[in-house]
């Protein structure tokens, strides 16, 4: 063996790929998988004003809006106001790693978040897709939260979520 490593191939910025019975479609505006289709032709992502899997949605404000933030039970009466954030992807690209499938790469922008990279791994001989967010952000001073939306269209879904570590 040579040591030398086979690297991905590099197929431009694309928003789609198809690999292994799955076929994807990212949203330009979102970065958020807007078509995800299998082998039978039927579409897994439900169809609605703002669908997408893996839509990223960041939530900011809403303080007093839990019973431990204080004693006082006046402050509960009153909504909390909130501010509710999608952005835009800013750039994309394709790579068909050896062996894998496709790969699917998009650097998005969201309010309050430093960096956010979202890959998405076809495999050729795997009945599975990854999506992977890696998300940058400073500390909070305010309350937030940070959303990742998966508005499937199935009918007897069986879901498994793999959190690393346990974490």
């Amino acid at each position: 063996m040579s040591g030398r490593r086979n690297p991905p191939r590099d197929d431009g910025a694309t928003l789609e790929a198809q690999a292994g019975g799955f076929h994807v479609v990212l949203d330009p505006a979102s970065g958020a998988i807007r078509s995800l289709t299998t082998g039978d032709g039927a579409e897994r992502v439900r169809p609605a004003g703002w669908s997408g899997l893996n839509q990223l949605v960041y939530v900011q404000g809403g303080a007093h809006s839990a019973l431990w933030t204080g004693r006082a039970r006046d402050e509960l009466r009153t909504a909390p106001t909130s501010r509710c954030t999608r952005r835009s992807s800013y750039r994309r690209a394709r790579a068909a790693p050896p062996g894998i499938g496709a790969r699917l790469v998009v650097e998005r922008t969201l309010q309050g978040c430093t960096s956010v990279t979202t890959i998405v791994t076809l495999y050729d001989d795997l009945p599975w897709m990854d999506i992977v967010n890696r998300i940058t952000k400073p500390a909070p001073l305010d309350k937030e939260a940070l959303y990742v939306a998966f508005p499937f269209a199935l009918t007897k879904p069986t879901v498994e979520v793999e959190v690393p570590l346990g974490r």
